[in-house]
């Protein structure tokens, strides 16, 4: 089946003027951890206001699910307008919220393919070019460009998913926290990888890291040192004041936010079931951190053991990773490697996700319970489970639902799934869909702003 179909934007909004505006989506998934919960309540009754048709995406990996960064458009809100990348005709444009018409229109030389940030009336986006741009927000106009290649080297075009590209790509996706800017650029270590930390206002570099595309001593599998190197693919974001760095299928990599240095790394493991690898996605709120379906706690002390010790063998701790962050769930994902890839929604005390169900869980505390066949989910049953401790998390409530939830906003959690985007309120102990709307297409990502939602599609649904 011919994934390239027509690409649909989607707007919700009530048809009341409302008083008070539902605030900005800033960046991908709301603010710097991802965590794609805003507390901007939206207005009820939303009713389909304008749509707009866009060329179908042309993802980089459309059939690698730890790479489908760019899967669909990633737009952000600021004000009453919104900023669409595209990686199709390597552009970002600016929308009218209100009517959906074009504002203005800014060419890259390289596709664009991750979400933008906006901060202070500007537009920060990179590029395949190996640039981070910042535009005017208001007319598009160029106000500098940082190219992620240290000046002293020379850039080279290569052909890169059929189109022509820096050999040192920016796909390590911006975040924007404190008046600077964090992207990278590269993805081939034996090429050279540098990350940066670029201030807002002038374009100047704050620090930039230029050693992660060789670093000695990496843990490989099997707890084997060996050197490796990063390969920064997916959004950056900032959790526990760590700056993080997804690898695409490798395990991300933790910078301190502030100098830039590496911490030590650890590059994951492949091969057995249940073993964890990574992916393009990181989200994450106080010490918690949900990375390729898996759940970690990134401040517990690396000596700390949750693990039995094998016969033999005096410090076996397979869930346990340098720098100190554990293991506490396992996804899904990590049993079988063709199921969708969790992205919660994440608040300081509840996450919100969708397998089988919408489930909702109390993160203020956790216990560590042994794997037995008794509390191994009948799904991971027959798989090869590792760990030998798991974290169980309370649980709030539970909703029969096979939609995906996508965003919080104010008290109400969106969710949908082919031909549905649903509202489901969770102020009180027990959910209740609230509103709900027929659409044609499968939602891909949705945003909360300008009291409006906004849902992205990637089906072949046309709305007119």
């Amino acid at each position: 089946m011919n994934r390239l179909l027509p690409f649909l934007l989607l707007v919700f909004t009530n048809s009341l003027t409302a008083h008070v505006l539902a605030g900005d989506w800033p960046q991908f998934r709301y603010d710097v951890g991802r965590t794609a919960a805003s507390p901007h309540e939206l207005p009820a009754g939303l009713q389909l206001r304008w749509t707009r048709t866009l060329p179908a995406p042309q993802p980089a990996f459309p059939y690698e699910l730890r790479l489908k960064y760019d899967a669909s458009y990633e737009p952000v809100v600021l004000g009453q307008t919104m900023f669409v990348p595209s990686m199709v005709n390597d552009s970002v444009t600016a929308l009218d919220t209100e009517t959906g018409d074009q504002r203005w229109r800014f060419f890259a030389e390289g596709p664009v393919r991750f979400a933008p940030v906006t901060w202070e009336s500007k537009v920060y986006f990179v590029s395949d070019d190996g640039h981070l741009y910042c535009l005017n927000a208001n007319d598009g106009s160029l106000r500098w460009k940082f190219r992620g290649l240290p000046k002293e080297k020379q850039d080279r075009k290569v052909i890169g998913h059929g189109r022509l590209i820096s050999l040192f790509p920016a796909r390590g996706g911006p975040v924007l926290a404190d008046g600077i800017v964090y992207f990278a650029a590269g993805i081939w270590p034996t090429e050279g990888v540098f990350v940066h930390a670029v201030d807002a206002q002038s374009g100047e570099a704050v620090w930039s890291n230029t050693e992660g595309d060789h670093i000695p001593n990496s843990n490989w599998d099997h707890g084997v040192g060996h050197y490796s190197g990063l390969t920064p693919q997916g959004y950056l974001a900032i959790v526990d004041d760590r700056l993080i760095v997804p690898c695409g299928a490798q395990l991300p990599a933790f910078l301190d936010r502030k100098t830039g240095e590496l911490q030590k790394y650890s590059m994951g493991w492949g091969g057995r079931l249940g073993l964890p690898k990574g992916c393009w996605f990181v989200a994450g709120v106080g010490n918690y951190l949900s990375h390729a379906g898996d759940l970690y706690d990134i401040t517990r002390p690396s000596d700390e053991r949750l693990a039995k010790t094998k016969p033999g063998q005096t410090d076996y701790k397979p869930n346990l990773y340098p720098g100190g962050w554990t293991r506490l769930e396992i996804a899904r994902a990590n049993q079988r490697e063709l199921d969708r890839l969790s992205q919660p929604v994440m608040t300081p005390t509840v996450m919100y996700d969708s397998d089988q169900n919408i489930v909702a869980r109390d993160l203020t505390a956790y216990t560590l319970k042994e794997r037995t066949k008794d509390n191994i989910p009948s799904y991971r049953a027959k798989d090869e489970v590792p760990d030998n401790f798991g974290a169980v998390f309370r649980e709030l409530w539970q909703l029969p639902s096979k939609l995906r939830v996508h965003i919080k906003a104010g008290s109400k959690v969106y969710a949908g799934g082919p031909g549905i985007v649903e509202a489901i309120d969770t102020s009180s102990p027990e959910p209740k869909v609230v509103w709900h709307a027929e659409i044609e297409g499968t939602p891909e990502r949705m945003l909360a702003a300008d009291n409006k939602l906004f849902v992205v599609t990637a089906e072949g649904t046309i709305l007119a």
